[in-house]
């Protein structure tokens, strides 16, 4: 695998594992907006919710701006972020959306999340497979999908956007996993 920048949104070791990636690369770890090869990424603070009680921390949701399209990756996003911080998030072009329950928003939580912030596609994240072994609930992709009754299901693992294949409309798309 090689990259130009590695975005590490939080502090869990599934997230932060350099390691995977080869040859030389800007790591981001730490919230602010930075310029790579003419791509604008902001990485801006968001809840990880709480577990038994105990706060998870905060992730760092990477809002980036390329070739004309505005995208979110809410990274382990459990928590509604509110005032500014949610303005902020409002009608992107695509948002990438944890569904799955656990440490990040549940179905209901998620399509809460995107009835707010309106955009033009969301693409459902971090949901039980056969490859994960996060002990996550199995059925909460067909759940959000129960929710979000015109969800698209792309059928493979990779996805080309342009700012023409951008409309008003909303598409959820599920993509498989690579």
């Amino acid at each position: 695998l090689k990259a130009d920048v590695v975005i590490g949104s939080h502090e869990d070791e599934d997230h932060t594992n350099f390691s995977l990636v080869e040859g030389s690369f800007e790591k981001l770890v730490e919230f602010g907006s930075f310029t790579v090869n003419d791509v604008s990424i902001e990485l801006c603070e968001g809840s990880h919710g709480t577990l038994e009680g105990q706060s998870l921390g905060t992730v760092r949701m990477a809002l980036i701006k390329a070739d004309g399209l505005t995208i979110l990756h809410c990274s382990d996003l459990q928590v509604i972020p509110t005032g500014a911080a949610l303005q902020k998030l409002m009608n992107l072009d695509i948002v990438l959306c944890p569904v799955g329950g656990g440490y990040t928003f549940g179905p209901e939580k998620a399509k809460e999340f995107l009835d707010m912030i309106k955009p033009k596609i969301a693409i459902p994240m971090h949901y039980k497979t056969d490859r994960l072994t996060i002990p996550l609930d199995p059925s909460a992709i067909g759940n959000f999908e129960k929710l979000c009754p015109n969800m698209e299901n792309l059928g493979k693992s990779e996805l080309v956007i342009s700012k023409a294949d951008i409309s008003d409309k909303c598409r959820i798309i599920k993509m498989n996993y690579a």
